[in-house]
């Protein structure tokens, strides 16, 4: 199909084309084109770069099946292997699943039942392919037996990759060895609603796993020197960053047409409104206190517990933490700022004030632990995801379901990437992290397909504290996907 343009193709057409597919559940228009589109490609390396929120597991398993794929193993995120994936397979599909969790050996023989699809999550993939004699769950120890991936995955004709960001780490284990698996495979689908983190350089990573350097050249640093240049802040010490040269962009994104389709939230159904909040608060006398001791750097004291400030990561960190009440000492004890919290406050405020379910994330482990005290006090019923919660699934099944449940508490990590929240009508950013690819999939939860209702995401920051410039530049990341994304919108 040359010179066509997919997302105009006509409902009837698409109709007609998949008159005879036995499909579970009709797939929607974007869906039915993303089909089309990958059906038409020259090699079946396929890059689905869809909003967060428009079906894309759907998308790439039924782009699995048509492509005829017999035996398809899944990389993704552990948090969506049961909530998501299995769920999805199951719902859509007349395909088996197993899961490969468990050590190392246990893994191997599961790779041995007879299924149509495999799900494993990134970590995993180190499990499943590390030399036992070298490899015992320490990761400093881990060395990649590349030789096995023949062995273990005979037969094996495709590779979906979700939350393709998660290979942004060119020289990670992970991505050693999906770039390894992607090239023993026929096919590879690849998916993600947020590439990109802070720059274009983190697409080089995702598609060289995708297509061995077809869309942006083998080699990383030609990629670099041929797209951006070198921007110092601090020549005497060495510090720069790289910037994507003057008329570049256009270049640049021309050469990922071919493998790449993406569709906008508002492309494929029309979602309720967007609302976003700021709420400012002052920190209490004992937080400014502490806040502007540790800012210079010096060692201080609260309640009588000395805080020693040394490095610039740790510096940075307690800067971060003082605003929600706390200081995480070196030797990972934890203080507690006595009086009140101010962000606390208004976070009870905010909940009292939203009708309906709410989502609060958060960064650290002790601000989650400080707000379920909080809800426990105030007798509001709430539910748990982070990394400590051994029953994620389940505390995020029992908030879907139940609307007595006001709140779940969680880790953008664990509550935050794939999960189907629509049942929530509201976010609260607690305290947000430096990727702006962990901020607009956490918003992503409740604003997708089903959202009946206008979504409100607000922000509790503390003024002039440096919450503020993390905000500032999670924004100015978001920027930089929303044009390059929306260049690939045009191009479909």
């Amino acid at each position: 199909m040359d010179n066509i343009r997919y997302k105009d193709l006509s409902a009837d057409f698409i109709k007609e084309v998949f008159r005879d597919v036995p499909f579970k559940v009709q797939p929607l228009h974007h869906q039915a084109v993303s089909f089309i589109w990958a059906l038409d490609r020259i090699s079946n390396n396929t890059m689905f770069l869809h909003s967060v929120g428009t079906g894309k597991t759907f998308t790439a398993l039924w782009t699995a099946i048509l492509w005829g794929c017999k035996k398809i193993l899944v990389v993704c995120p552990a948090s969506v292997i049961v909530t998501v994936w299995n769920q999805q397979i199951e719902e859509h599909t007349d395909l088996s699943a197993t899961n490969l969790v468990g050590k190392s050996e246990e893994r191997k023989e599961l790779l041995k039942q007879d299924t149509d699809v495999y799900v494993i999550n990134y970590e995993g993939l180190k499990y499943l392919f590390g030399r036992k004699q070298t490899f015992d769950g320490d990761v400093k120890k881990f060395i990649a037996d590349f030789g096995s991936i023949p062995t273990l995955l005979e037969n094996f004709d495709c590779l979906i990759c979700d939350e393709i960001h998660r290979l942004k780490a060119r020289n990670s284990i992970q991505t050693k060895l999906a770039y390894r698996i992607a090239r023993h495979v026929k096919n590879v689908i690849m998916m993600t609603g947020t590439p990109i983190d802070k720059t274009e350089l983190d697409l080089w990573s995702e598609y060289f796993v995708l297509d061995d350097g077809q869309s942006l050249g083998r080699s990383y640093w030609r990629f670099v020197d041929e797209f951006f240049e070198k921007i110092w802040f601090n020549r005497g010490r060495g510090f720069f960053n790289w910037k994507i040269k003057a008329n570049a962009r256009e270049c640049l994104l021309q050469k990922l047409e071919e493998r790449t389709l993406r569709y906008a939230a508002h492309e494929c159904v029309d979602l309720p409104e967007k609302i976003y909040q700021k709420r400012y608060v002052q920190m209490s006398k004992e937080q400014q206190k502490l806040y502007k001791e540790v800012k210079k750097g010096i060692k201080t004291e609260t309640d009588n517990q000395e805080v020693k400030i040394f490095e610039t990561s740790a510096k940075s960190h307690k800067l971060l933490q003082i605003p929600s009440g706390f200081i995480l000492k070196e030797d990972g004890s934890v203080i507690k700022i006595k009086g009140s919290i101010p962000k606390l406050e208004e976070l009870l405020n905010i909940l009292v004030e939203i009708d309906g379910q709410v989502i609060v994330f958060h960064r650290y482990v002790e601000e989650g632990r400080m707000i379920e005290s909080l809800l426990k006090k105030k007798k509001i019923r709430f539910r748990s995801a982070r990394g400590e919660i051994k029953n994620k699934d389940k505390q995020i099944m029992d908030f879907k379901e139940n609307e007595s449940i006001k709140v779940l508490v969680a880790h953008p990590v664990s509550g935050g990437v794939g999960q189907n929240l629509q049942n929530a009508r509201a976010v609260i950013f607690y305290s947000n992290d430096y990727s702006s690819i962990v901020r607009q999939q956490a918003e992503g939860r409740i604003y997708r397909f089903g959202q009946a209702n206008r979504c409100l995401f607000i922000d509790i920051l503390c003024e002039g504290s440096r919450e503020e410039h993390i905000y500032n530049l999670l924004m100015k990341g978001i920027n930089v996907s929303d044009r390059i994304l929306e260049h690939l919108e045009r191009a479909g």
